[in-house]
């Protein structure tokens, strides 16, 4: 180094710090001087400009990088999680508190963004006849599509998995959607658009399809007759008044029985009656045990107006020890035995009713057709007149997916299945996350309960374990007011309770470093011992 000449108090200073700049560079730092401040950095992947693919959807990830302090470190975020990163998150704020070896605490905080809510509108064009297609079996029908939020640009396909367009033109009369999926693969099925055309005016003479009894129909919309011709003879006439006439001026009585007029009666009336069973050559006043003059079960129903009272009424069945089959198609589809048991789908009923089905997914349905939100349906099991339990669903009767056991003698909610596919037993109330699953209002008694997690650390004696000298535990002790590892009070509160896997881990570490202290004590005592001796 050169000698340095400093003249005058101004001069000295200069040459003071040219000294130490020259001479500071070849002296060796300390490791304490080295050390670098704990800090702690939170990035996110983003999607088009969001943490979260999908509105709702848990998608997001933070990868947190920490620098400086002393290792090893230990992460505390506003969730819970005690792992240095995050995935599977929702939209939200998400803050990491990280503590080094020597207690040092550093934070930072990120949030979570989603895009807002995809929104599709399907609107049907309406002719000015009311009808969306203008003409019976034509094809000019229309659907603007309104596709709105999400993350554009769009893609669109139709219910026919051909169509890509934002909006159709030149459809028929029947069902349409529309799938809608955003630049994040985010996708909206839109309501289903049923597109009307007008009634068919013209009766095919090969026949027609797709008719509406309600509406379409072979008559007349007067008091007029309908006559039914072959061979140019009028065969049927069907009255003004509803009145059935068989094969025009023909008179002759048929099997049918019809009576001189060549009307044919839906009931016992004088006339039919009069024909059947003339005056003074039959039963009076009424027609014996055959009610209605005919020996048979009719398909659309008896009259027994002219039972007579002392015969037994009518009944449908077997009168020996043989069992009531009810079929369709030539298949037997209910059975009821001899003993009374009801079998549906099974010929061998053992319970009073049984119903077998080899359906994928079939069952019993018991439908609520209320016009309103109203879907509240109930299974009620009852004693000697009285309602004991009922089993439903909808229990506030607004429309909601809910499923519950009401005890009808102490009025009294037993267990519940909300919308979510939460358990509330007793009067429990759910909380505010859906991971939880089962609320129970009381205690819970049970033989052994086991709490899964995903990775069990168990490190505290492991040789490069570190553990806070009794110093240092004192420290953290007046300084925090709580042992290490374990949560505040105040985080408990905040979360609405604690978990008892994270805590029970908590607990065993706390335990086994406290085993550790004990080892550390005993052997500073014996070596006391050893000096006093």
């Amino acid at each position: 180094m050169p000698p340095l000449v400093c003249l005058g108090r101004a001069a000295a200073w200069l040459c003071i710090r040219v000294f130490l700049c020259l001479l500071l560079p070849a002296l060796p730092l300390s490791p304490a001087l080295a050390q670098t401040p704990l800090s702690v950095t939170l990035q996110s992947n983003t999607f088009n400009g969001f943490h979260i693919k999908c509105f709702g959807k848990q998608t997001g990830s933070i990868n947190a990088t920490i620098s400086g302090g002393t290792a090893p470190y230990q992460y505390s975020w506003t969730n819970g999680a005690t792992t240095e990163d995050l995935a599977a998150l929702s939209a939200g704020y998400y803050r990491l508190t990280v503590l080094d070896a020597d207690s040092t605490v550093a934070v930072s905080d990120i949030t979570l963004t989603e895009p807002t809510p995809l929104i599709v509108v399907a609107e049907p064009y309406t002719y000015s006849n009311g009808y969306n297609v203008s003409c019976t079996d034509c094809y000019n029908g229309s659907i603007d599509v309104t596709v709105g939020q999400g993350v554009p640009p769009y893609s669109y396909l139709w219910n026919d998995s051909t169509t890509t367009t934002q909006d159709r033109s030149g459809l028929d009369a029947k069902k349409h959607f529309v799938v809608v999926t955003d630049a994040n693969n985010c996708w909206v099925k839109s309501e289903n658009v049923i597109l009307t055309q007008p009634e068919r005016r013209v009766w095919d003479r090969a026949g027609n399809s797709g008719t509406d009894p309600a509406t379409q129909y072979l008559g007349t919309a007067d008091n007029k007759d309908v006559v039914i011709k072959s061979n140019g003879q009028e065969r049927l006439r069907i009255k003004g008044t509803g009145e059935l006439k068989l094969w025009g001026a023909d008179t002759t009585q048929g099997l049918l029985v019809r009576d001189s007029l060549g009307i044919v009666r839906p009931t016992m009336n004088a006339a039919l009656r009069e024909l059947l069973i003339p005056v003074g050559n039959g039963p009076e006043p009424c027609t014996g045990g055959e009610g209605d003059g005919v020996p048979y079960w009719r398909v659309y129903g008896n009259d027994f107006e002219y039972l007579c009272d002392e015969d037994p009424l009518p009944w449908l069945g077997t009168a020996s020890n043989h069992y009531l089959s009810v079929r369709t198609n030539g298949v037997e589809r209910m059975r009821i035995t001899a003993n009374g048991k009801v079998g549906i789908g099974t010929a061998s009923p053992t319970q009073q009713l049984d119903v077998a089905t080899a359906d994928m997914s079939g069952g019993i349905n018991i439908t609520n057709i209320r016009s309103d939100a109203n879907a509240h349906t109930e299974i009620r099991f009852m004693k000697n007149g009285n309602q004991r339990w009922g089993l439903g669903c909808d229990f506030e009767k607004n429309g909601g997916q809910d499923f519950f056991l009401w005890d009808h003698q102490a009025t009294a909610k037993r267990l519940a299945v909300d919308d979510d596919g939460r358990v509330l037993i007793g009067n429990a109330q759910p909380g505010n996350s859906a991971l939880y699953k089962l609320y129970v209002e009381g205690g819970i008694t049970c033989r052994d309960v086991k709490v899964t997690i995903d990775q069990f650390e168990d490190r505290v004696f492991e040789s490069d374990y570190t553990l806070m000298s009794l110093d240092e535990l004192r420290t953290y002790l007046a300084r925090n007011n709580h042992l290490p590892n374990m949560p505040k009070g105040s985080e408990v509160e905040a979360a609405g309770g604690m978990e008892v896997g994270d805590l029970q881990l908590r607990l065993l570490r706390t335990v086994e470093e406290q085993a550790l202290y004990i080892l550390q004590l005993e052997e500073r005592i014996k070596a006391l011992e050893e000096r006093k001796d």
